[in-house]
């Protein structure tokens, strides 16, 4: 028999819980445990609320400093490929990421302010003379006269082009609260979307401070934000983090957004709904599975300075073991740095500490990419289908329309060879192996 891993058969009892994959191995798993992370899963929403209306980590009952579902699922898969291994059952897996990657690091800007004021830079240009920085207080005056902008997007592009990145950005572009947008430059703001879509950037929506409760104000702003862009935007991420998930997720359904990337903590970094994988969220209150991608979002700038008291150093010790936890579990990690974090006069450490997150991912074989990415992927993934063919010793891969770098994790036994095409892969090995369109693998006993 071949194996791929789709589950077949369930079955409970008082402590245990087996699982059948197909075509046979069968799996004995502890019933609380799973009980325990199907609850976590399906829990988003939370009523406990700060005082901007937000779920806070300091809230959460759970340890929200380590992905326990991500890593079940590393263990499951694990005890079942050697499961299967153990009774001679070759295993067929999807990859996870395309072109053979370990892991994915989506990268985010929320932008919500395109130009720093006049205001600010004299404030920042009048702290560097009362600290003596002669240098600095010079060239940031001269940055002032030439109207540099120090929060200009063209900076992070540049740093993210220097490791064959990409990344979405999150604008900001309307709203009624004192959080919101006060006056847009429109004609500066359409020059900055077409030099983004230009390089392959992703533009995505921040709906505003309380659009999180006003569907029509999401509607209002959306529309507004393509009439700028020229085209439709299916992504979004709630201003200040503010979410009722339910409710909110209906609206953006209902709006046409595709993916979201709000669920994440305002006050640390964290795996808030136990994953960092994409999923769609049970909306427990009206019984369905949203149609909406949720990408969680695991490390954002302004939460990481507040908990940590601006201490990079701690800063970077709580990134770096996010990052190995989810390089282990071969999962996704979302980080969110804002643009004005890309200000050297006040934030060159925030400017050092994301290019060694970039670093970080060039050296472990991540897939460095935007969140528009990270939804396309998911989706071909999720719909590519392997066809078995009768003789139960060929497996072929059904047309997929526009499906580029897809892969399968082949493990053999050593009591089978894999033949494709002309090339015969001797037992005993696992392999990621790039597949086309209607090739045929074909399976023999040895």
């Amino acid at each position: 028999m071949i194996s791929g891993l789709d589950i077949s058969e369930i079955k409970l009892n008082e402590t245990n819980i087996k699982i059948t994959v197909n075509p046979g191995v069968v799996i004995d798993l502890d019933r609380n445990l799973i009980e325990h992370l199907v609850k976590r899963f399906i829990r988003i929403e939370e009523k406990e609320r700060d005082s901007m209306g937000r779920f806070l980590a300091s809230f959460s009952k759970e340890d929200t400093s380590f992905p326990e579902i991500d890593s079940f699922i590393k263990e499951f898969i694990n005890l079942t490929l050697e499961k299967a291994v153990s009774e001679g059952v070759p295993v067929i897996q999807k990859c996870l990421w395309p072109n053979n990657k370990e892991f994915a690091i989506a990268l985010t800007h929320d932008v919500d302010r395109l130009r720093a004021g006049l205001k600010y830079n004299l404030s920042i240009l009048i702290r560097l003379l009362k600290k003596g920085n002669m240098r600095l207080a010079l060239r940031k005056l001269l940055d002032i006269l030439t109207r540099i902008n120090p929060w200009d997007l063209r900076i992070v592009m540049s740093i993210e082009e220097k490791y064959s990145a990409v990344s979405t950005f999150f604008f900001l572009i309307d709203g009624k609260s004192n959080y919101d947008v006060k006056k847009l430059d429109k004609k500066y703001l359409i020059r900055i979307l077409k030099a983004l879509k230009t390089n392959g950037f992703d533009i995505a929506f921040h709906s505003s401070f309380s659009s999180f409760e006003k569907i029509e104000e999401i509607m209002r702003e959306k529309k507004l934000f393509e009439s700028m862009l020229g085209e439709r935007v299916i992504g979004v991420r709630q201003h200040y983090l503010r979410f009722n998930a339910y409710e909110t997720l209906e609206f953006f359904e209902k709006a046409g957004f595709k993916y979201d990337s709000t669920l994440g903590f305002p006050d640390e970094i964290g795996f808030r709904a136990g994953t960092s994988f994409p999923f769609f969220p049970c909306l427990v209150n009206k019984k369905k599975i949203s149609r909406i991608l949720e990408i969680p979002l695991v490390i954002m700038d302004t939460a990481a300075l507040k908990r940590y008291n601006g201490k990079i150093n701690l800063i970077k010790e709580r990134i770096f073991e996010a990052l190995d936890i989810v390089k282990t579990n071969n999962s996704l990690i979302t980080v969110l740095w804002h643009n004005n974090y890309f200000d050297k006069y006040t934030k060159l450490d925030f400017i050092e500490l994301y290019e060694e997150i970039l670093t970080y991912g060039t050296t472990n074989n991540a897939w460095l990419t935007s969140l528009r990415d990270i939804y396309d992927w998911w989706m071909k993934r999720l719909n590519a289908k392997i066809e078995w063919i009768k003789n139960d010793k060929r497996l072929k891969i059904a047309k997929i329309n526009g499906f580029q770098n897809f892969c399968l994790r082949i493990v053999l036994p050593e009591k089978w060879n894999l033949q494709i095409g002309s090339n015969l892969i001797k037992g005993g090995q696992t392999l990621k192996q790039p597949i086309f369109n209607n090739q045929i693998l074909e399976f023999v006993r040895s």
